[in-house]
């Protein structure tokens, strides 16, 4: 559950209710409720947390069952870096080769396999942003339906055909 995600990583930063309270603007208790699962955030307040945590927000709601969606993630990541590395490598040989007096048809092919490793790059960023806003999207989804569904019952609960479709505090007395 969120809650228990939420106390872990504030605890992992060192950090008691109350700073995270302060920092976010709201009471302690309003934390407490949270790391309990009594109440949920709002999504500007899971942004922040997420930011204070030094999480991605992705990370902040991820289950145990996500993990093969994170290893994607994180093989993607693995991904990117590798490429960024190859194109910094290739920028030191055309350095190399340029003050070695290599000819402009050398210098032009290195500079091609560059290009093509920087749409690589850029092609690999926007697989991996795009897999995050779909995961936050999915978040969000989760979230208003179990508000949904909490409103439901809670509509049944309190409008059920004992008491005519009306709460009352005390005993309905019939006629």
């Amino acid at each position: 559950m969120l809650g228990n995600r939420l106390l872990a990583y504030r605890r992992r930063e060192g950090m008691s209710q109350q700073q995270l309270a302060d920092k976010l603007g709201v009471a302690r208790s309003t934390v407490a409720r949270w790391e309990k699962d009594n109440n949920a955030p709002s999504v500007p307040e899971l942004k922040k947390i997420s930011e204070l945590l030094g999480l991605s927000e992705q990370e902040l709601f991820s289950e145990e069952d996500d993990r093969l969606e994170d290893d994607k993630v994180s093989d993607l990541e693995e991904t990117i870096s590798d490429i960024s590395y190859g194109v910094n490598e290739q920028r030191k040989v055309l350095e190399e080769i340029s003050s070695k007096h290599a000819t402009s048809s050398d210098i032009e092919k290195l500079r091609d396999t560059i290009d093509v490793s920087k749409e690589q790059l850029e092609i690999q960023r926007e697989i991996l942003h795009q897999k995050k806003v779909r995961n936050l999207i999915l978040i969000i989804l989760a979230i208003v339906i179990a508000m949904m569904v909490g409103l439901l019952l809670y509509g049944i609960a309190f409008y059920s055909d004992d008491t005519h479709g009306f709460y009352v505090d005390g005993p309905v007395i019939e006629d």
